[in-house]
């Protein structure tokens, strides 16, 4: 009798131990209302502008860096310029 209880125990034991691991795996936590609308705003694409000249030779050289060579060059980095 004692050894059907303890097998019993160990099984019940097995079982609990196995249904926490699953809750576990399968739980999901949520995400604060801060971080959702970070992750909005950076899905957004009409919020995110870049404005950058056409090119260089417009005098505004927005989005161009000075070369090795002395020229301006393209980066697509809103922060560059040169002066063309």
């Amino acid at each position: 009798m004692k050894k059907n209880i303890l097998k019993v125990t160990l099984v019940a034991a097995f079982a609990l131990l196995t249904g926490h691991n699953i809750h576990n795996f399968f739980k999901t936590e949520d995400m604060s209302d801060l971080a959702l609308a970070n992750v909005e705003a950076l899905a957004d694409d009409n919020e995110a502008v870049i404005t950058c000249s056409r090119s260089c030779s417009d005098g505004i050289g927005r989005c161009y860096i000075r070369s090795n060579s002395g020229h301006c060059a393209f980066t697509g980095y809103q922060d560059d310029s040169c002066s063309c």
